[in-house]
C-alpha cells in the first residue's frame, strides 16, 4: 500500500510522464495512469533495466489508449520505485534524456 502511493505521490509531483487516469481515486496496490507517450514505447525505454513499468490498458480498453496500469507491492524496492519514476519521466540512466 505505502509503495504504491509513494509512486503515485512522486508521479502527481512530477507532471512529466502524465497524469492518474481518474483523478482523485482511492486505490489499493495498483492505479490506471496516463502516459505521454505511447505503452508501446515505454516497453522499449524499459527494456535496458528489465523493470516492467506497467500493463497497457489499451489491449482491453481502446478507449485507454495511453494508459497503463502501476501495481506495487510490499516486495517493491525504493530502487524500483527510482528506475519506474525515471523511466516513466523520460529519463535513463544519470540524466541521459530520451525524447518520445
Amino acid at each position: 500500500l505505502e509503495r504504491s502511493h509513494e509512486i503515485w505521490d512522486r508521479l502527481l509531483a512530477s507532471e512529466q510522464a502524465g497524469k492518474p487516469t481518474f483523478a482523485k481515486a482511492e486505490f489499493f496496490q495498483e492505479f490506471p495512469f496516463d502516459l505521454k507517450i505511447a505503452p508501446e514505447r515505454l516497453g522499449a525505454l524499459s527494456n535496458e533495466s528489465g523493470l516492467i513499468p506497467g500493463y497497457s490498458l489499451s489491449k482491453d480498453f481502446s478507449e485507454l489508449s495511453r494508459a497503463i496500469l502501476i501495481a506495487a507491492t510490499e516486495k517493491t524496492k525504493p530502487t524500483d520505485i527510482e528506475e519506474l519514476i525515471k523511466i516513466l519521466n523520460g529519463v535513463k540512466n544519470a540524466g541521459n534524456i530520451v525524447r518520445a
